[in-house]
């Protein structure tokens, strides 16, 4: 009694220690796994070996490369994190269609049009943009509205820039890791 129950003891011990190694493994990530932080890089590093920072860096020697060919990490720094299309349809996903993993695609608006219609009217007309060699021309263009009696109208105007540099989202801003050992 006293062997079987030392041995049993000591198989349980055992068992609990494995799956004690392996959930912390698990914790820790797994390789490719990406990680958003609020914790500043020096002190993430410290609590999770293995990870970098996604700043773009070349990592030839780490387990990531040798496994898996992934020797140059993606600069995330001030990006935004997009799903792979993976074969889901372009007007339903990702403009550009299936891209390569980790490719970095640049800011770019959605093609779009702006109408302007005559006083005390509802009749909308495309309004274009034509470059007439001094400065820019704004041309009211009836080829898909009303003809306004087929006139063409010049306009010079000036755009008031609004807005900021750039076109986004509201966001917050965190660190971006990789486990790559």
């Amino acid at each position: 009694m006293n062997s079987k129950f030392f041995f049993m003891l000591l198989l349980i011990s055992f068992l609990v220690k494995a799956v004690s190694a392996q959930t912390e493994l698990v914790s820790n990530g797994s390789l490719g796994e990406v990680k958003y932080s609020i914790l500043e890089p020096t002190l993430f590093l410290k609590l999770n070996p293995g990870w970098v920072l996604m700043q773009g860096q070349k990592m030839p020697d780490s387990k990531l490369a040798k496994l898996y060919g992934i020797k140059d990490i993606p600069d995330a720094r001030g990006l935004f994190i997009r799903g792979m299309n993976f074969g889901r349809g372009v007007g339903e996903g990702d403009a550009d269609g299936d891209r390569l993993i980790a490719s970095y695609q640049g800011d770019k608006l959605k093609r779009h049009d702006h109408y302007v219609g005559r006083e005390g009217t509802s009749d909308p007309m495309p309004l274009g943009h034509s470059n007439s060699g001094n400065g820019s021309t704004w041309r009211i263009s009836s080829d898909d509205g009303p003809s306004w009696n087929n006139a063409s109208i010049n306009l010079l105007a000036q755009k008031n820039q609004d807005g900021g540099e750039e076109t986004r989202p509201r966001n917050i801003a965190l660190y971006i890791y990789i486990k790559v050992d």
